[in-house]
């Protein structure tokens, strides 16, 4: 598909959904229109040029990432339904708005990446079912880890992974950030910063609260090309606060799965 075909593709309509609506099916956002297994097939074997980044969104705040020489990086896959389960007291629901593009079962990755242990991040279901393969590293957090642990991951394939620590994978680096936790449930919260060896940087903040530090932060890293994921829940007044900084930068905010994130998918702006 190239780029002109690109252009015309309609965001999606998250608010087709009505969250409060109990009653009603949900519908889908997007059809699904290859299988699990030969989506991933083509997310291994996609060449990436030289200078680029490929990043692949599976809905919630669950990415794929890999440049042309890179390891394929997950950063909080959330691959089932399963929060739809959950106990509900907000009364509006959790069911996913987007398909479940690739199965647990069928997940290929290098580095399996959580940035904290909310079930819509390290998702019980997703990590228990996706292959415990040699190759593939779980790292995260305290709480993750935890997480990780329970589901069946070997010790050997898990990484501790806290603000300040950084993890290299030979051809990229993931470095762990601070992120003002959200609520009192998981206060081992983190974003993630990863650098790849072409000078991109995929900055993910994971959920967090905004807090002062974040310009700051931004600011000093302003000479590389930086792609960056913000908390998909409010995070207007974060983007706020570093529009202005750096006119390399790429920024937006990226609507989640669940049927309470209303308002379309994508919303992506660059400066001059």
């Amino acid at each position: 598909m190239g780029y002109e075909e690109l252009k015309n593709i309609e965001a999606y309509q998250f608010h087709t959904n009505d969250p409060f609506d109990l009653s009603r099916d949900i519908q889908l956002v997007v059809p699904q229109i290859m299988s699990s297994q030969e989506y991933m097939r083509s997310i291994r074997s996609f060449s990436v040029p030289e200078g680029a980044l490929a990043v692949w969104f599976l809905g919630q705040k669950g990415f794929l990432l890999k440049d042309s020489i890179s390891p394929l990086i997950a950063i909080d896959l959330y691959l089932t339904n399963s929060c739809a389960q959950l106990p509900n007291d907000l009364n509006y629901r959790l069911d996913r708005q987007l398909p479940i593009f690739i199965e647990p079962e069928d997940l290929d990755v290098d580095i399996f990446l959580t940035t904290h242990s909310h079930q819509d991040h390290a998702d019980p279901e997703t990590i228990s079912r996706v292959p415990k393969t040699g190759h593939t590293v779980f790292a995260g957090p305290f709480n993750a880890i935890k997480v990780f642990e329970e589901c069946g991951v070997p010790q050997q394939a898990l990484r501790m992974l806290h603000p300040g620590q950084t993890f290299d994978l030979g051809t990229a680096t993931v470095q762990a950030t601070f992120a003002l936790p959200t609520d009192t449930t998981d206060l081992n919260h983190t974003g993630l910063l990863v650098t790849f060896s072409n000078g991109i940087t995929f900055y993910n903040t994971g959920d967090t609260a905004c807090q002062t530090g974040y310009p700051c932060f931004f600011r000093k890293r302003r000479r590389s090309r930086q792609l960056l994921h913000l908390y998909g829940n409010g995070p207007g007044h974060l983007l706020h606060r570093i529009h202005h900084y750096d006119g390399r930068w790429i920024y937006g905010t990226v609507r989640r799965t669940h049927g309470n994130n209303a308002g379309s998918t994508l919303s992506w702006s660059q400066s001059n």
